[in-house]
């Protein structure tokens, strides 16, 4: 299950704008310091909520991965903010489509045996300065 860990990783190590990419360890947990991450992160967490004996040898793993992304966020989206300023505080969904679009419907055999399907996008309401934005996509593994 590793290699699904590394393929993701890999992935948003190359995506452009991602500063920061790690495994979720909570780093967001705490909104009274910031936490030790250079912005704009994605923090990656892999379960697998389903598993079913597929054959005498193999099982299949119903994989849900949450990919979070993380900024340092100060923007203003008021009416009273100019077309500029909402143009540049709106701007961290540039990495939030760039990750989706990295993502959703990639496929690798060698890793997991059916195309990452984006299932949904929810913002986190927080009281600090961070943004997060939690992907959830889906996928199936065949294992051991």
């Amino acid at each position: 299950m590793d290699q699904l860990f590394k393929y993701l990783r890999t992935q948003l190590m190359a995506t452009p704008g991602n500063a920061w990419t790690d495994a979720d360890k909570g780093q967001t947990a705490s909104y009274e310091s910031h936490p030790p991450i250079a912005f704009p992160a994605s923090l990656i967490k892999v379960d697998f909520p389903k598993i079913e004996k597929y054959n005498s040898k193999l099982k299949k793993y119903t994989a849900r991965i949450i990919i979070k992304l993380v900024w340092d966020y100060s923007g203003t989206t008021d009416s009273t903010a100019s077309d500029e300023l909402l143009a540049e505080s709106l701007d961290y969904f540039t990495l939030v489509n760039a990750v989706k679009a990295k993502l959703d419907g990639a496929i690798d055999l060698t890793v997991f045996n059916k195309p990452l399907e984006l299932t949904s996008m929810l913002e986190e309401n927080r009281r600090d300065q961070l943004k997060v934005m939690n992907l959830t996509f889906n996928t199936v593994v065949f294992a051991v």
